[in-house]
């Protein structure tokens, strides 16, 4: 609907899942499938007090019948709580993207999960797929240590995985946020002078 008249174009198991950041006529589709097949209006209702957790996908994929990727994304953007959805192929980071206005733009997963996180570990065969991880070991922001975020995936693929992130406490992400913009009004305080 949204290309037509222009060139046709291949669909692979792989571009279903690695292209939802690019800009190309596989994800324009994937996002015109999203509109129609997991409407905002009734999904919200569904997804409402919902973790954004591999079971929570789970559920909403079969209540309406879709992929758990397309799902996982649609729970992130919709969901009640402020979260991050990452996509890894071999350990290392293809895409990710926050929930708009809930999440700031410069929260950005670490391009390959921390060896102490639930994702590598599923890179190294582990069962869990599902705990509470210090912040810092996915992001690059000052005093993440002292915070943690819920943390789920699921595979998509032998290689691949999606990784959902979450803060159930958003009080958390407001004083991770708040201590960034001290320390960068910090800095920029300093090149000032």
């Amino acid at each position: 609907m949204r290309d037509r008249g222009l060139s046709a174009f291949g669909c692979s198991n792989r571009q279903m899942d690695s292209e939802w950041s690019a800009n190309n006529p596989e994800t324009r589709a994937n996002r015109f499938a999203s509109d129609l097949l997991l409407p905002v209006k009734m999904f919200s209702q569904l997804a409402r007090g919902k973790p954004i957790a591999t079971e929570s996908v789970t559920d909403l994929a079969t209540t309406f019948r879709m992929s758990k990727a397309a799902t996982a994304i649609r729970l992130v953007e919709q969901g009640s709580f402020p979260a991050i959805i990452a996509y890894f192929e071999s350990g290392e980071k293809k895409w990710s993207f926050p929930k708009r206005g809930e999440v700031p733009y410069y929260f950005k997963p670490t391009s390959h999960p921390g060896i102490q996180t639930v994702t590598a570990g599923m890179f190294a065969d582990s069962t869990v797929s599902e705990d509470d991880t210090r912040a810092d070991r996915w992001f690059d922001i000052d005093r993440s240590e002292r915070y943690y975020i819920r943390e789920s995936w699921f595979r998509t693929g032998p290689d691949s995985v999606l990784t959902l992130l979450w803060w159930e406490d958003e009080k958390q992400l407001i004083h991770l946020a708040e201590a960034d913009e001290r320390k960068d009004s910090r800095g920029f305080d300093r090149e000032v002078e």
